[in-house]
């Protein structure tokens, strides 16, 4: 037979939770014996939410880490990538100066007259190809350069 203190508890328990829910019950019957159990489920339910809880912060903290790596990697070859998009930038611009100077007129003119010996053309070294096809229009161009050339 049930003692009078476990009737009082049981009773109590009962009015409380008609009046507030199950939650405050359960805490008016953590002295009984099934209120113990109750206990220890709900401990253990805390420990596995603690152990579940540590383990997702490892695992953000993992990610975060490995994110944190990988735009490491990232940034070191965009600064290595950037690194030669200059020297090839300067290597295209000293390429552009060299070719402004090479197609410079009178760097072209020197070049001819100098090293490849060349002349301006005089009335003895040129050939009017106007005149003479407009003479003889049954020959072609190049019997009329040819003509010229070997006389």
């Amino acid at each position: 037979m049930a003692s009078y203190s476990e009737s009082v508890v049981s009773n109590r328990m009962n009015i409380q939770a008609q009046m507030y829910g199950n939650a405050t019950a359960g805490r008016v019957a953590a002295g009984t014996a099934s209120g113990r159990v109750a206990q220890k489920k709900k401990l253990s339910n805390n420990a596995y939410r603690a152990i579940m809880l540590s383990l997702i912060v490892l695992l953000v903290f993992f990610t975060f880490i490995t994110f944190a790596m990988a735009a490491q990697k990232l940034q070191q070859s965009n600064n290595a990538l950037e690194s030669e998009i200059a020297l090839l930038e300067a290597e295209i611009d000293s390429l552009n100066n060299q070719i402004s100077d090479e197609t410079n007129v009178s760097v072209i003119e020197q070049t001819a007259t100098k090293k490849l010996g060349m002349v301006y053309p005089t009335s003895e070294n040129y050939i009017n190809l106007d005149k003479r096809i407009s003479e003889d229009k049954t020959e072609g161009l190049a019997a009329t350069i040819k003509a010229k050339a070997y006389k």
